[in-house]
């Protein structure tokens, strides 16, 4: 009796994988003819990245770039750009691992070598001098960028940026891919349909106290997040990033560049007495904006608000 139900268990498992893998691959596709690569590509040793630019470089004036968060993509910004004026100049980067960016390495690709990356492809556009822009996660590129160049990241504006470690660790789901034949075996079944039925609720939970914009789904095209690959790339993003800011948060108060902090109050995914609370005390030149009530998408909430701070922010590094 017990090899039998062992047996009918296992034969119906399996067929849930074959399915979950079905679907999956429906999905994925999908979600790629639904919201298609709207930018170039810049081939690099690490990675291949997919970015979008508007305008043109004006000497002088830094140029904006744009790097998004944990789950997300450069469509992320597109609030936010809409509110940038026409005289500035911008790129919105896929980091290498999500939207349309891949990755060359084996293994965590660190904050360090995604932002050597995006380092290079501000280098092959002639851009000399850029203001960088990190939403939640990419903030540690920002802070990693303002350290290692100060020549060429003159600025940077940590958007909800992450800055410091954390205690608690992340969710169990985020280190399931790295588990051994387990992890991707499900990453590549069960993610997709189990991610998509609670899709809504956890982009509920990032815009919370605040509702989320008509629309935000589709225009960030976020459902890209839940390919395998791009799932893959953000869990390891995720689960090593606290002992990666750990080592490197001792450093900060040498960046003598201006910084430019942006945080909702009511943020519970990147606490802002953990992040920007902490980052004002100890860089030399940083302005702080706090927004009451707000949760971890100031950029949706406030788009003109926050495009009026970052366009005061680069006039004020502006040399023409």
């Amino acid at each position: 009796m017990g090899s039998r139900f062992f047996s009918y268990s296992a034969t119906l498992l399996a067929i849930l994988v074959a399915m979950g893998a079905l679907f999956t691959l429906w999905a994925s596709q999908r979600s790629e003819s639904q919201f298609p690569p709207a930018g170039r590509f810049f081939q690099h040793a690490s990675s291949v990245l997919h970015y979008r630019e508007f305008g043109t470089p004006t000497a002088g004036t830094p140029t904006l770039v744009l790097l998004h968060g944990a789950s997300t993509n450069l469509n992320d910004f597109y609030a936010l750009t809409a509110q940038l004026p026409d005289h500035l100049h911008w790129l919105s980067v896929d980091r290498p691992g999500a939207g349309y960016s891949t990755r060359r390495v084996s293994g965590w690709m660190d904050p360090a070598t995604q932002a050597s990356a995006v380092l290079a492809l501000q280098k092959h556009l002639g851009i000399s001098e850029a203001v960088w822009v990190g939403h939640s996660l990419a903030g540690s590129l920002v802070m990693t960028a303002l350290k290692e160049y100060p020549q060429q990241v003159v600025g940077g504006v940590m958007l909800a940026g992450a800055a410091y470690s954390w205690e608690g660790g992340v969710d169990m789901i985020d280190h399931l891919p790295g588990i051994p034949m387990i992890g991707p075996l499900l990453t590549h079944s069960l993610i997709t349909p189990i991610g998509r039925a609670k899709f809504d609720a956890g982009i509920e939970t990032a815009f919370a106290p605040n509702s989320v914009p008509t629309h935000y789904r589709k225009r960030s095209a976020i459902d890209l997040y839940l390919r395998p690959a791009q799932f893959t790339a953000t869990a390891s993003d995720i689960s090593n990033l606290s002992a990666y800011l750990a080592g490197r948060s001792g450093g900060y108060g040498d960046i003598s560049q201006p910084v430019l902090l942006i945080h909702g109050q009511a943020d519970t995914i990147v606490a802002p007495w953990n992040h920007a609370d902490r980052l004002i005390n100890v860089l030399p030149n940083a302005v702080y904006h706090r927004l009451p009530n707000t949760g971890h998408q100031p950029h949706h909430v406030y788009p003109q608000q926050v495009a009026e701070w970052i366009t005061e922010f680069v006039a004020g590094l502006t040399t023409a």
